[in-house]
């Protein structure tokens, strides 16, 4: 537990990691640590963690050690791991962003970017509809919520659709999450909140990639099997299967990938619930993008994209009309703000299949260099210490 821990005004420096936390021992580690260190240990792994595994799961994390971690790193941009937590499990999960990752979240920010552009809205009323990568999304700063310094931080998305007003107040209308096997309930979790916690978010967007399999590492004494030496295999020799898998060397590096997408909209004055299933709602299309696509689930995700954007963009003219109450002006300009329609597809599929094929073979070939520097390095070992046991026993000889 971390009841006497303070929440730090700053983002504090983190004490050096003990050597029973380095990487290769943190398996056993989590076994034994809790509280402050379990803290320091997560913190530390967030925000160096480049070298970890691509999802690392830290189990009997609190509500409070997550509150206390997301305000440790609520004020640092640098961050190389995004978390999420899962209150139902205790479990905080740190994800490396991935080719397959971004192979989504690129052509998505993208095109929401161009979407948003043929948004017209004058100068005059001095405000914008900013898209913002990895931002910490708060909530309101109300009484009734814990004591900080300026606001509470809820968690950061993957992506966060926003209204910055002309006071410099950023209101979130739409994160989207994009999770990789084993974070999806995390992810999930992380959006519930948003939603529970600051009723400026209008609708949420779950985006879950999962290979068909858990993906193994191939034993050392398999690669001493096949002679790899030091050149090993180039990307290109990676070979993708009729079935999507990328093998090399009788081994697969990356199994066939399957894309959810989930979105879910806020019913007017109600709350936002992602267990909800109602088609007025909430949208998902599954197998989308590769191997198959899910026609009709997509076309439904579309139109609650659709909606989601008339609805932002209603909460805009609210917005501007209750600013501008008294400048008659301005409020006459607000034809041209409300006439504005949001195109019926707002994100290109068949990019993404292709965005997503390339990211495949990517992952698959960055698993195999990886486990292919550690192979070289255990036989570099090796050979020295028979080396080594070599010249020992030539001088207890000479002796």
């Amino acid at each position: 537990s971390t009841s006497n821990l303070e929440v730090p005004k700053e983002p504090q420096s983190i004490p050096a990691v003990p050597e029973l936390l380095h990487p290769k021992n943190i398996e056993n580690a989590e076994l034994n640590i809790q509280g402050s260190s379990l803290c320091e240990l997560i913190i530390s792994r967030i925000r160096n963690g480049g070298d970890g595994p691509e999802v690392e799961v830290f189990p009997n994390v609190s509500e409070e050690e997550y509150d206390y971690i997301l305000n440790a790193i609520g004020c640092d941009d640098n961050l190389v791991c995004k978390p999420s937590y899962n209150p139902n499990l205790k479990q905080l999960a740190a994800t490396l962003p991935s080719p397959i990752h971004e192979a989504i979240l690129v052509p998505l920010r993208t095109a929401m970017g161009i979407v948003i552009d043929s948004f017209t809205i004058l100068d005059n009323y001095d405000i914008s509809l900013p898209i913002h990568m990895a931002w910490m999304l708060d909530a309101p700063a109300t009484a009734d919520l814990p004591p900080s310094d300026q606001s509470y931080h809820l968690g950061i998305p993957d992506m966060l659709l926003t209204l910055q007003t002309r006071n410099a107040d950023i209101l979130p209308f739409w994160p989207f999450e994009i999770s990789v096997s084993q974070s999806s309930e995390a992810a999930i979790a992380k959006l519930q909140r948003f939603g529970d916690q600051n009723d400026n978010v209008l609708a949420v967007t779950h985006i879950h990639i999962a290979e068909a399999q858990k993906h193994t590492l191939p034993t050392y004494e398999w690669a001493v099997e096949k002679g790899l030496d030091k050149r090993g295999i180039q990307m290109r020799e990676l070979t993708c299967l009729e079935d999507g898998r990328f093998t090399s060397l009788s081994h697969t590096w990356c199994h066939p990938v399957t894309v959810t997408i989930s979105t879910w909209i806020r019913p007017p004055g109600g709350r936002l619930d992602l267990k909800s299933r109602n088609s007025r709602h909430h949208a998902t299309a599954i197998c989308i993008l590769y191997p198959n696509q899910d026609v009709q689930g997509l076309t439904k995700v579309q139109r609650i994209f659709q909606r989601t954007l008339e609805r932002i963009r209603d909460a805009v003219v609210e917005h501007l009309r209750t600013e501008h109450a008294h400048n008659k002006e301005l409020l006459d300009l607000l034809e041209v703000v409300k006439k504005w329609t949001p195109p019926t597809e707002l994100l290109n599929w068949d990019k993404c299949v292709k965005e997503l094929r390339a990211a495949t073979k990517q992952t698959g070939f960055d698993r195999y260099r990886s486990w292919h520097r550690s192979f070289l390095k255990r036989a570099a070992d090796e050979n020295e210490d028979v080396s080594g046991g070599s010249r020992t026993s030539k001088r207890g000889r000479v002796a």
